[in-house]
């Protein structure tokens, strides 16, 4: 209804009612009813002008309005977290803070959000579009690697390596000022020490991970590396880094408002020493949506992995873990290839072995099975092979 069209109306009519035309007159020319007719006769002579204005509709009593002192606590809890050193500050940080305080009578995380876009806190944002999780079904331990960069204002560029268990959360972090092959190596080395070594591996196809593009089929160090300790590699179809999701969402927060754009940093130095606070609060205090209220050192239950049968503690002169491939032969020009983890004890010349599933289309390519050499009956593949 477009008010100022139906208070010229209302004006129009009061004036010929006034000037003594008859109410059939006045709705011809005004085209209402006579019902509308009394009823603003009745408000003229009771307010005068000011009556032909449209009451509030406006409900009277809002019973499921936000109480003041709810809506006072988020909006401080919000400017209690911006000043933060690390942390998130969006409606589930607060939720959680709230907690703490209001128990089970914690306002709802709709609740928590309707306030900040009453009050232009945050943005009202449009439904995100479905996409596909990563594998996280696997039988095994999963982690998922990758990288994420910032700049120094008028210094160098930061790397930020990062590992995360994909079931329980766990994370490791590395800062660096380049990518390289050799980085890439020292951060999985140290990751593996404190995560254990996974059974699978989620990464993307960045140069620094497969190898390189400059020649085809080419097994670079890390590939190596991972292969001689028996994890299975997966790698995401190109261009698509949503398929690592998890990953990519803790790089944004590293980088984001939970740590990097909270401060100023001088040098690659500054980061690293700030850095550990954010991965301290991360364990500690934040709670990934996939954990459902549990933080990831909460969630660590016992059992889950065993980092201490595996860790790469160095190169050890009594047990070691090989990449191997064995053939079987059936029939005459037939060959059948198997997939093996091999676990040798050096000292009795123990060898075990169990069969493995293919994580990649290279366990099948001709340049794995010329890296392959048979040893024996088991065709175990020695790290001076790889």
């Amino acid at each position: 209804m477009d008010e100022k069209h139906e208070r010229q109306l209302r004006r129009q009519a009061i004036r010929l009612w006034l000037q003594g035309v008859k109410p059939k007159s006045i709705l011809k020319k005004v085209q209402r009813s006579y019902v509308w007719l009394s009823k603003w006769r009745k408000r003229f002579e009771q307010a005068g002008s000011q009556g032909l204005h449209s009451d509030s509709r406006r409900p009277h009593t809002t019973p499921r309005a936000f109480p003041v002192r709810v809506v006072r606590l988020i909006l401080r809890t919000r400017r209690r977290l911006v000043k933060q050193v690390a942390g998130l500050i969006g409606p589930r940080a607060i939720r959680r803070e709230l907690r703490k305080v209001l128990g089970p009578h914690a306002p709802s995380l709709t609740t928590i959000k309707r306030v900040l876009q009453t009050h232009h806190v945050i943005p009202v944002l449009a439904k995100p579009v479905y996409f596909p999780k990563p594998l996280t079904t696997v039988a095994g331990v999963l982690h998922a690697l990758d990288w994420t960069c910032r700049y120094l204002e008028d210094g160098p560029k930061v790397y930020a390596f990062h590992t995360l268990n994909l079931r329980t959360r766990a994370c490791a972090q590395t800062i660096a000022t380049d990518k390289s092959g050799p980085t890439v190596i020292g951060h999985c080395l140290t990751t593996w020490k404190t995560l254990g070594i996974p059974d699978f591996l989620q990464l993307d196809n960045d140069a620094a991970f497969c190898g390189g593009y400059k020649a085809p089929r080419i097994f670079g160090q890390f590939v190596r590396l991972c292969l001689y300790l028996g994890i299975e590699l997966i790698f995401l179809p190109v261009a698509e880094p949503k398929r690592n999701g998890e990953i990519e969402e803790f790089n944004g927060l590293w980088g984001g408002a939970a740590f990097w754009e909270r401060h100023h940093f001088a040098s690659v130095r500054h980061v690293a020493r700030l850095s550990p606070k954010f991965i301290d609060w991360y364990l500690t205090d934040y709670a990934p949506p996939a954990l459902e209220g549990l933080t990831p050192q909460a969630s660590a239950t016992p059992g889950t992995q065993t980092p201490a049968d595996r860790q790469p503690d160095g190169p050890s002169p009594n047990v070691s873990s090989h990449y191997c491939r064995s053939r079987a032969f059936h029939s005459p020009g037939q060959t059948r290839w198997h997939d093996r983890r091999v676990q040798r004890n050096l000292e009795g010349e123990q060898t075990v072995s169990r069969p493995i599933r293919l994580g990649h289309p290279h366990h099948s390519s001709p340049a794995f099975r010329n890296l392959v050499s048979t040893r024996g009956a088991t065709g175990v593949v020695l790290a001076q092979d790889l």
